[in-house]
């Protein structure tokens, strides 16, 4: 069922997907194959499984293409643009302070929090803990 309504939702966007190449969004270029990337991982940001074999899967291509897409439009490897994507939720639920740690890297689709908090830091630079301390302080 799920599969079901990711594929209506792939079939949506590519409709109105042409409305939206002339509003220099910076997606002319982008292929369909990496758009469908986008919208796996939009709907499923909080499954762990998801990785490059199920996103080659989802979105009906090869994991090789798909990461050879990623490098060539989106300058790095679909395993660091997924995790990027993951982050950049990650920063925002960070935002909510009645989640703990833990529930903000589950709905990230981390498995471990300890993974989880050691990327965050090597990528943004501090601990999930204290980047929600910066967000309060307004900083």
């Amino acid at each position: 069922m799920r599969e079901t309504s990711i594929r209506l939702l792939v079939s949506a966007l590519e409709l109105v997907r042409p409305a939206f190449l002339d509003q220099g969004d910076g997606k002319q270029d982008m292929p369909d194959a990496l758009v469908r990337c986008e919208v796996v991982l939009q709907e499923g940001i909080s499954d762990a499984s998801l990785n490059v074999a199920t996103l080659g899967e989802r979105c009906g291509c090869h994991p090789d293409h798909l990461t050879r897409l990623s490098r060539k439009h989106w300058g790095q490897s679909l395993v660091e643009w997924l995790s990027d994507r993951r982050l950049e939720r990650a920063r925002e639920l960070l935002s909510e302070p009645n989640l703990r740690i833990s529930e903000v890297a589950h709905r990230c689709g981390f498995k471990d929090a300890l993974y989880f908090s050691r990327l965050f830091r090597r990528r943004c630079g501090c601990s999930p803990s204290q980047f929600r301390h910066q967000l309060r302080q307004g900083g």
